[in-house]
C-alpha cells in the first residue's frame, strides 16, 4: 500500500511491544535473554552483581547497531499505537530510540523515549514480525 502525507494516511503498526516482563510472561524472552538485556543496559554488570558472577558473558548485540529500517519500523509502531489508544496526532519524528539492548527471538529490547506525551523513558520491547 501506498501512503501519500496529504492524503492524511499514517504508517501502520508492524509490530507489538511488550515490557520485558510481559515478553518473559509470554515467553518471548528467556531468563538469559533478560539477563544480556540488563548487562547492556547498564553497561556491565552494575546493579546486577546480586545474579551475576564476576566472568558473566552476556548473549553479544546482534546486530551492533538497528539498522534505519528497523528503527523506522519501531518509530511508526510507536506512533501508531499512541494515534489510536490516546487519540493524539504522533508520528514516527516524536520517538527516539535511545539505547539499543539487543535482539533476541526476533525480538528488540529499546529505550525509547516519546516526545508528544508526559510519559517517562521507559525500557520497552518491540516484537518485529517477520515476513
Amino acid at each position: 500500500m501506498l501512503c501519500i502525507a496529504a492524503a492524511g494516511c499514517a504508517p501502520k503498526a508492524t509490530g507489538t511491544f511488550y515490557s520485558l516482563k510481559g515478553a518473559y510472561e509470554e515467553g518471548l524472552l528467556s531468563y538469559d535473554d533478560l539477563m544480556s538485556i540488563a548487562y547492556h543496559h547498564n553497561g556491565g554488570r552494575r546493579c546486577n552483581e546480586t545474579v551475576m558472577a564476576e566472568d558473566y558473558a552476556p548473549k553479544p548485540k546482534d546486530p551492533q547497531e538497528l539498522d534505519d529500517e528497523t528503527s523506522s519500523r519501531i518509530r511508526n509502531t510507536a506512533a501508531y499505537d499512541y494515534r489510536e489508544e490516546y487519540e493524539i496526532k504522533a508520528s514516527a519524528d516524536d520517538f527516539t530510540i535511545i539505547e539499543y539492548c539487543g535482539t533476541y527471538n526476533d525480538c528488540v529490547a529499546v529505550l525509547i523515549r516519546i516526545s508528544v506525551s508526559f510519559s517517562p523513558s521507559v525500557v520497552i520491547l518491540y516484537r518485529t514480525f517477520i515476513l
